[in-house]
């Protein structure tokens, strides 16, 4: 590959964002629930979000953009656990985990849309990443349902925690349906619904895609590749 070629398209890095987020649900799912995991999981898919934006190939001006609403939405929610009540907290860390998860989202499609140029395991660990973020965001939108509800998001139990929301995003996501979390309220049925027909479309669709064209070229690889591999003496 020429130098022209490999300077517009950046060694990628998402499975180092892979980690980072299976860290996160891995710490949400089976830690015990206190603000300070809430904020140890933001802080981990903070983290993700700033490994995606650094191999998301945007400019530099636009990079330092997200990571500056990154690090005012860590400081929101850091002050929100401190000072606020428990529904508080919850609700302002949620709010937050929802729109990183969105971003990171965003960001990881960006970089494989930018950079990739043969389908490789990198770009298996971002589809991956998005998949994981897509439960992580799902967990954060139950986290704002509950903190807003005057009654517990599931019927089974008086009340929610970060386990039990990020273990009921998951297993709907895959639709494995254990049956020992059930959604109490419509919009947690709907949530529940939505996240049920998101996971099971992206693992049919963009996963599936993916992992049977590992190897090939990619069909989002710019004209600008072709020219410059062709220089290549």
């Amino acid at each position: 590959m020429s130098r022209a070629v490999s300077d517009r398209f950046p060694l990628r890095s998402f499975t180092s964002v892979l980690f980072l987020v299976l860290a996160s649900v891995i710490i949400g799912v089976a830690a015990p629930s206190s603000s300070g995991l809430e904020l140890l999981q933001l802080g981990l898919i903070s983290a993700s979000l700033l490994f995606a934006l650094e191999h998301s190939g945007l400019r530099a001006h636009l990079r330092r953009l997200v990571l500056s609403v990154t690090v005012l939405a860590i400081v929101v929610a850091v002050v929100g656990a401190l000072a606020g009540s428990d529904d508080v907290a919850t609700l302002i860390s949620s709010s937050m985990g929802v729109a990183i998860a969105l971003a990171a989202c965003i960001l990881i499609f960006q970089g494989i849309r930018r950079t990739t140029i043969t389908v490789d395991i990198q770009t298996v660990a971002a589809v991956l990443s998005i998949y994981l973020f897509i439960g992580v965001g799902f967990a954060a939108v139950y986290g704002v349902i509950d903190a807003l509800s005057d009654t517990s998001i599931f019927a089974s139990q008086s009340s929610a925690d970060t386990s039990d929301r990020m273990y009921f995003a998951f297993i709907t996501l895959a639709t494995v349906g254990y049956g020992d979390l059930t959604p109490a309220t419509r919009l947690m049925r709907a949530a529940a619904v939505g996240t049920a027909i998101i996971g099971q479309i992206y693992l049919v669709s963009i996963v599936a895609v993916v992992v049977s064209n590992l190897g090939r070229r990619s069909r989002m690889a710019p004209p600008e590749v072709d020219q410059g591999e062709s220089s290549t003496p």
